[in-house]
C-alpha cells in the first residue's frame, strides 16, 4: 500500500473517446434503514417514544425517555400496563392518589421554534371517573409556569380518545421541557403522545427537503439487518395505530410510525426507484408476495403504473451475525419460495439477490460457497446479483490512514469485478449492485454516538473513489447504494429537530447530476500518476471531468486538452487536513490549465 505525500506535479489529461459504457442512474442511490433513531427523525414528532413503548425503569415504572415528575414521586404512582393499548404496545398508567400539586411526567430536551404552531395529540383514557389533566412547555432555566405553552384537558371517556390542541410557538428552545401533570386525584392511562408541526403529514419538512436537495436515485428500505425483522403491515394505514415493538435486531425497539406508505410517497416525491429489502428470517413468502402486491396497488389506487422497482432477497444472510444466517442451499430453496409471488405481486420488478462468495461456518463448521450456488442452481429467479462491501483498517499515520482508504476502493473494485467475471463463467451477462458500502472505521452500536462516522476529507476520498471505479465498469453495475442517507453514516443528519447536510451530502450532489451518462476515455501522464484519479462522463449536451486530488499537501496542475470544449461550470471541494471536512473551494482555470488543491475533489463541465 502506498502513502500520499506533497505533490507539485504537471499533468495532462486528453479525452480519447466519448461513445464507452453506459453509465446506471442507479449508481447514487442510498440506503434509507430503520435503526433506532432513524424511523424517529423522519417523523415530524418532537416527541421521543410517544408510544410509551417499553422496557420500563424498574423502579418508577415510567417508560424510557420519560422521568417522573418529582424528586420522590409522593402521592404518584406509574406502570406501564401491557395489553392495555390502541395502538400494538403498551400504555403509560398515571395515577395520583394524593398529590396536591399534581403528579405526573417530564421530557426534556423537546425542540421547538419561533414562528411554527405546533399540533399536540393526545390519546388517553380514565378510569373510574373524568380527571383533570395539564400539558405545558418550558424552558429548563425557567420556573415560569406559564412557559411557552399550556393547555388543560378533562380525561373524561373511559375509552381512548384523542385530545387536541395547537401551540404556537414565539420563541426557539431546542431543549424546551414538555410536561403532563395530573392536576387531581384519580387514574389515567396514556397510549401516545404527538407533539409536531401542523399540516406535517407525520413526515418532517426539513428531512424532506434536506432529500430532495440529495435526489437520490434509489432509496433501499426498510434497509440491511433491521429487514430481517421489519413486518411491513405495521407500517400503513393510521399512524396512531401502528406499533413500536421489540427489536430482537439491534436490541432496542422498531417504531412503525415511517412504514411503507410514507416509503412509497417519498420515492414518489423525489422521483427515486424504490427498492425494497424482503424479510427473508421472520417473514414468510405470503407476507413478501403480499407487500409487493400492496406495493402495486398503492400507485394503482393513485392513478399511476406502478414504476420499475427492485425487491432485494434478503440482506446479508450468509453472515453469523445476522438473526436468520443461512447456509448456500437453505438461500436457494429461500429464492425458490420467496421470488415468484413477489414478481406476481409486482410484475415491472427486478429482483435482487445475494451473491457474497461463501457463507460463514459456525461452531467449526466449514463455510458453504454461496455464490457458486446461486449461479448454478438459481438462475432465473434473480435480475442482479450484489454484495455489500464495509472497508476500513486503523493506522496512527495519517498518510498510511489516507493509504488504507484509497487501497480499500481498489479492494472494491476488484471484489466487484471478481463478481462480474464470475457471472460470466456461469453463462450469464453481469447485472451486478452494491447494495451497502462505506468506509467504517469509527461507528459503533454501543457508544452512544448513533453509528456516526466523521465528515471528513478521508471518508470524502474513499466516496469520490468508490463513485468513480463504479463509473469505470459501466453497464455491468445496475444498483449502488451508499450507507447512509440519514443520521448513521448519513448523508444528512437531523439532530434537535434541526437538520443539516454533511460535507458528503454536498460530493453526492455534486456527483448526481452527471448520471445517467456515458463514460469518456481518458489518457495522459495523469493517468499515471497516484495522486490524481480522474473519470469522465458525457450527459447531454455536457461533458463533466472529475478530478480527485488524493494527497495529503501540495497542489497538482492539471492541463485539459482542446477536444473537452469550452468549459461552463467549474466546483471544487476541498479540505486543509485529512480530519476535517471537504468545503467548497475557489478555482479557476486559465489557458486549458486548473490548479487543484490537495484533499480535493472537482468537477469541470464542458459544453
Amino acid at each position: 500500500m502506498k502513502t500520499m505525500t506533497k505533490t507539485n506535479t504537471a499533468l495532462e489529461l486528453a479525452l480519447t473517446d466519448i461513445k464507452g459504457a453506459r453509465v446506471s442512474e442507479l449508481l447514487l442511490g442510498v440506503n434509507l434503514e430503520l435503526v433506532p433513531g432513524n424511523a424517529e427523525s423522519m417523523t415530524s414528532n418532537r416527541i421521543r417514544n410517544g408510544k410509551f413503548s417499553g422496557p420500563p425503569d424498574p423502579q418508577t415504572g415510567v417508560a424510557p425517555e420519560w422521568q417522573p415528575f418529582g424528586l420522590n414521586m409522593g402521592g404518584m404512582h406509574a406502570r406501564a400496563v401491557e395489553g392495555m393499548f390502541m395502538s400494538p404496545s403498551q400504555s403509560q398508567l398515571l395515577h395520583n392518589y394524593s398529590q396536591p400539586y399534581g403528579a405526573g411526567l417530564v421530557q426534556t430536551g423537546v425542540a421547538i421554534r419561533k414562528g411554527e404552531t405546533l399540533e399536540l395529540r393526545i390519546w388517553a383514557k380514565a378510569r373510574h371517573r373524568p380527571v383533570k389533566v395539564k400539558i405545558a412547555l418550558r424552558s429548563q432555566a425557567s420556573r415560569d409556569e406559564e412557559g411557552y405553552a399550556n393547555v388543560e384537558f378533562l380525561i373524561d371517556s373511559a375509552y381512548w380518545k384523542c385530545f387536541r390542541a395547537e401551540f404556537p410557538i414565539a420563541q426557539t428552545d431546542e431543549e424546551a421541557v414538555f410536561f403532563l401533570f395530573l392536576l387531581e386525584t384519580g387514574v389515567v392511562l396514556f397510549d401516545q403522545i404527538v407533539l409536531e408541526p401542523v399540516n406535517s403529514n407525520g413526515v418532517d419538512p426539513d428531512v424532506e427537503e434536506a432529500i430532495l436537495r440529495l435526489n437520490p436515485s434509489a432509496i433501499r428500505f426498510p434497509g440491511g439487518c433491521i429487514s430481517t425483522n421489519h413486518h411491513w403491515r405495521f407500517g400503513t394505514g393510521p399512524r396512531e395505530l401502528r406499533p413500536a415493538l421489540a427489536d430482537p435486531v439491534f436490541k432496542l425497539r422498531t417504531v412503525y410510525d415511517y412504514g411503507t406508505d410514507e416509503y412509497l410517497a417519498l420515492c414518489r416525491t423525489m422521483g427515486s426507484t424504490p427498492h425494497i429489502t424482503v424479510n427473508i428470517g421472520s417473514g414468510t413468502p405470503r407476507d413478501a408476495a403480499d407487500w409487493a402486491t400492496y406495493c402495486h396497488a398503492w400507485y394503482v389506487a393513485r392513478g399511476e403504473e406502478p414504476p420499475l422497482a427492485y425487491f432485494q432477497m434478503g440482506n446479508e444472510l450468509y453472515g453469523s451475525w445476522e438473526t436468520s444466517h443461512m447456509t448456500a442451499s437453505m438461500y436457494v430453496e429461500a429464492l425458490r419460495e420467496f421470488v415468484p409471488g413477489v414478481r406476481a405481486g409486482y410484475p415491472n420488478c427486478r429482483i435482487i439477490a445475494l451473491a457474497e462468495p461463501e457463507s460463514s461456518g459456525v461452531a467449526g463448521e466449514a463455510p458453504t460457497k454461496f455464490r457458486e450456488a446461486v449461479l448454478s442452481e438459481a438462475q432465473g429467479l434473480y435480475d442482479v446479483l450484489a454484495i455489500n462491501r464495509y472497508k476500513g483498517q486503523w493506522y496512527d499515520d495519517p498518510a498510511e490512514q489516507l493509504g488504507n482508504a484509497i487501497d480499500s476502493v481498489r479492494k472494491i473494485e476488484s471484489e466487484m469485478k471478481l463478481l462480474a467475471d464470475d457471472c460470466r463463467a456461469a453463462g450469464w451477462k453481469p447485472r451486478i449492485a452494491l447494495t451497502e458500502w462505506n468506509y467504517w472505521l469509527h461507528a459503533a452500536h454501543w457508544d452512544g454516538k448513533g453509528f456516526y462516522e466523521p465528515d471528513d476529507a478521508l471518508h470524502g476520498i474513499f466516496y469520490s473513489g468508490v463513485i468513480h471505479a463504479l463509473m469505470r465498469m459501466g453497464e455491468e453495475v445496475e444498483v449502488a447504494s451508499y450507507y447512509h442517507m440519514l443520521n448513521a453514516m448519513g448523508l444528512i443528519v437531523q439532530e434537535k429537530g434541526r437538520v443539516r447536510e454533511t460535507a458528503l451530502g454536498t460530493l453526492h450532489r455534486l456527483y448526481r447530476g452527471v448520471v445517467p451518462g456515458t463514460l469518456c476515455s481518458l489518457k495522459g501522464s495523469g493517468l499515471d500518476t497516484e495522486a490524481l484519479d480522474c473519470v469522465a462522463i458525457s450527459h447531454g449536451e455536457t461533458l463533466s471531468v472529475f478530478l480527485t486530488h488524493r494527497a495529503t499537501g501540495g497542489s497538482l496542475t492539471v492541463k485539459l486538452g482542446q477536444a473537452f470544449g469550452t468549459v461552463s461550470a467549474c466546483q471544487t471541494l476541498a479540505a486543509k487536513e485529512l480530519t476535517a471536512a471537504m468545503k467548497s473551494h475557489p478555482n479557476q482555470i486559465e489557458n486549458g490549465e486548473i490548479t487543484v488543491p490537495p484533499l480535493s475533489v472537482t468537477r469541470i463541465d464542458f459544453c
